[in-house]
């Protein structure tokens, strides 16, 4: 419209990087809101997430009536080893 559709110069350099921040703000809200937050909207910590994660696993087995054991070897979650490939064995 102001610059009759014309992206290039000084008036193309805003445009595109008035595109990237909003691209940026796009893509940063998406990863904002995959960050596990607990009630008060706090940051929770791989160690709170692993605590929730075992007491979901408890009342799975109590519901269900399979052992604790049971569950974790067949939620085919590999093992922190496994997960780290090539990497586990390279750090001294």
């Amino acid at each position: 419209m102001h610059a009759a559709w014309r992206f290039r110069g000084v008036i193309g350099l805003g445009f595109w990087s008035m595109m990237v921040v909003w691209l940026s703000g796009i893509v940063g809200r998406y990863i904002y809101a995959r960050i596990p937050r607990g009630r008060a909207g706090v940051e929770l910590t791989r160690e709170e997430i692993a605590r929730r994660r075992a007491v979901m696993l408890d009342q799975i087995a109590q519901q269900s009536g399979l052992d604790r054991a049971a569950n974790r070897r067949g939620s085919g979650a590999p093992a922190a080893a496994e997960r780290l490939g090539v990497w586990a064995h390279s750090s001294a």
